[in-house]
């Protein structure tokens, strides 16, 4: 028995202009990644995006493509259980020139604001938890009629 793969079309969808743009919002996200390190708004390390997942400070956790296999099951489980978004592009080499040459594999984000921009920019869906006036008007109760 012979596998054989049938050749792709020449009329594929891929097109430049779409992976230009792609590419391009994969900066921008990365960018927001530097913002939010300069902000204060970002933990890294394994044991930081543990507590900050279990304790729900945690708005999205960054978590590189060639990071172990262990650390990629313990955010997913820890994320899944505490209903945060999980962003799965830089390795560990790009997210390293965040903090110095510190080789991390995960890095956590605090911020609601900083979180929903990343996740717009790569495409994700919005979190419930990134919503703060949301939280206000709860907290707050509705304006009292004069």
């Amino acid at each position: 028995m012979s596998s054989v793969t049938e050749p792709v079309a020449q009329d594929s969808p891929l097109d430049l202009e779409t992976v230009e743009a792609s590419v391009d919002s994969q900066r921008q996200g990365l960018g927001l990644l530097a913002l939010a390190v300069r902000a204060h708004q970002a933990r890294a390390g394994m044991t930081a995006a543990k507590i900050l997942m279990r304790s729900g400070k945690a708005k999205l956790v960054v978590l590189a493509i060639d990071a172990t296999d262990d650390a990629k099951r313990t955010v997913t489980y820890l994320a899944n259980e505490s209903d945060i978004p999980v962003w799965e592009y830089p390795t560990c080499d790009e997210l390293s020139k965040f903090f110095n040459g510190a080789a991390k594999n995960v890095l956590t984000i605090l911020d609601p604001n900083i979180a929903n921009g990343i996740m717009m920019k790569a495409g994700m869906r919005f979190s419930r938890t990134a919503k703060p006036h949301q939280r206000r008007q709860k907290r707050y109760g509705q304006k009292k009629n004069l």
